[in-house]
């Protein structure tokens, strides 16, 4: 698979200044991908760039070169912990109250996002898209600025939904796209060193064991493999 096959995705947790997550992933991959991450994005609502969201990097993705088999991507935490206040008014509320189930706007803003990842997956499918790596964010810490007071609670609440449209597009896809979900809360645990100061984003430390767990899942799954690994890409 050529590294011009290979797509990037997402907000802040690829692409911010706290971390290296790019170079970090070339590194443990040997590859480079062709990257349309933003910071402080959205799935599809909410976020610091309504211009960016992660279907529309695809979108431009595709535009560059439509030849893409593989992405690697995260998104839908922008959704929740950047609401949209004016679409939905107790939005901001979502990290701040530790019960964001008794929120109905937190349930819409979920929902909305759910949807954007399960089109965007059955699109890529369509376009010929054969393997996708998605993220999510950590239980990140408390407390902070951009996280509020309780954002472990809220993240907890819609990581399911984002996990599902990863799990289920094979299925959608009549087997056309597999997604492979790497949870990142197993990769922080205990490491709470990994998170810049009085923030919710990695630290280099805590980029780089990302990097090496989205290889670790790659080599696993066979995903673009060089000939020499004696794998072949699915």
């Amino acid at each position: 698979m050529k590294d011009s096959q290979m797509v990037v995705l997402g907000d802040s947790y690829v692409d911010w200044p706290s971390h290296s997550f790019l170079q970090d992933l070339a590194k443990e991959t040997g590859h480079k991908f062709r990257s349309y991450a933003v910071g402080g994005v959205s799935m599809a609502t909410g976020g610091i760039d309504s211009s960016n969201n992660v279907p529309q990097q695809y979108a431009k993705a595709v535009r560059a070169d439509k030849d893409i088999r593989f992405m690697l991507l995260d998104g839908g935490g922008n959704d929740i912990l950047v609401a949209d206040t004016l679409m939905f008014p107790r939005g901001a509320e979502c990290k701040e109250s530790g019960s964001p189930e008794s929120n109905p706007d937190c349930k819409k803003i979920l929902d909305l996002a759910v949807d954007a990842a399960t089109k965007l997956m059955m699109q890529a499918a369509n376009d010929g898209v054969r393997d996708v790596l998605y993220f999510y964010y950590p239980d990140v810490p408390k407390g902070t600025l951009l996280g509020g007071a309780d954002p472990v609670a809220v993240l907890n609440y819609a990581r399911p939904g984002a996990k599902a449209s990863c799990d289920n597009a094979e299925m959608m896809s009549a087997g056309k796209l597999r997604c492979h979900w790497v949870e990142l809360t197993d990769v922080f645990k205990g490491h709470a060193d990994w998170f810049a100061l009085a923030d919710i984003h990695p630290t280099p430390e805590g980029s780089a064991a990302m990097a090496k767990k989205m290889n670790e899942v790659m080599k696993a799954g066979c995903l673009a493999q060089p000939e020499s690994s004696g794998c072949c890409e699915p």
